[in-house]
């Protein structure tokens, strides 16, 4: 990890809520905004697919009866702090279901900051030298860095991986496939993995 120029609490303290995030989502459509530096009309339609699937899992999602139990006994104070943009596929897929996981629990905060207003932190966070979102910083009530997570879950960062060593399917066909193993996995591996990460801190 590179040097911070700032300690993480000043991060912290910059960073919303993950409601507060999905309106303010909301409120950059109806001005035909997205967040980041592009705000092409690629981007924007982006942005609006992906505030409807934000909204379809947490109308929709459920929170495994294992996950439910493992967190009902989970009483440590953890903090993610989470960069993303609204036009990432994969954080629309993943962070609604962190905060069904993480909602209405007062030991465990979910905090969201945008990448590209914070280069300086997502730089100290690559994965594979780049810099990939959502990327979430597991802190334990200490606010010390206990564990690392991004951008997706093992099995779906596999269909990116498998596709750059043999280049079998273009781009719109690789993603369409990444959508549908979200799409068919119903939030199962992430709500492991972050049972799993929890136990980190």
């Amino acid at each position: 990890m590179n040097e911070l120029k700032f300690p993480l609490e000043t991060y912290l303290a910059k960073a919303i809520s993950y409601e507060d995030y999905m309106e303010l989502g909301e409120q950059l459509l109806a001005e035909n905004k997205t967040s980041g530096i592009d705000h092409s009309p690629e981007m924007i339609e982006y942005t609006r697919m992906n505030v409807h699937r934000a909204h379809r899992i947490l109308k929709k999602g459920q929170v495994h009866p294992e996950t439910k139990i493992f967190l009902d006994n989970f009483s440590k104070n953890v903090t993610l702090l989470i960069l993303s943009e609204y036009w990432c596929g994969d954080a629309a897929q993943n962070l609604p279901w962190l905060h069904l996981m993480f909602h209405d629990r007062p030991n465990l905060q979910l905090k969201v900051l945008f990448r590209d207003e914070h280069p300086e932190l997502m730089d100290a966070f690559l994965t594979n030298g780049a810099r990939a979102i959502p990327k979430v910083i597991v802190l334990n009530e200490n606010l010390e860095i206990c564990a690392t997570w991004g951008p997706r879950p093992a099995s779906a960062q596999e269909i990116i991986l498998e596709n750059k060593r043999t280049g079998a399917l273009p781009k719109e066909e690789v993603y369409k496939k990444l959508h549908l193993w979200y799409a068919q996995n119903e939030g199962k591996e992430i709500q492991s993995e972050f049972c799993n990460l929890l136990n980190a801190c």
